[in-house]
């Protein structure tokens, strides 16, 4: 059975871009769910 995750956003990729956007959506006091296919946060610059 999957969960209901209540987010103001959800973001596609952990990469560069995606992580800033969680750090501005961060001091906005909005709550953030980070999608990505990689199991690490980096994007291709973890690789």
């Amino acid at each position: 059975m999957s969960a209901v995750i209540s987010t103001d956003i959800c973001i596609i990729g952990a990469g560069p871009v995606g992580l800033f956007a969680v750090f501005e959506a961060g001091l906005l006091k909005l709550r953030c769910h980070v999608v990505d296919a990689l199991p690490q946060p980096g994007g291709q610059l973890s690789e």
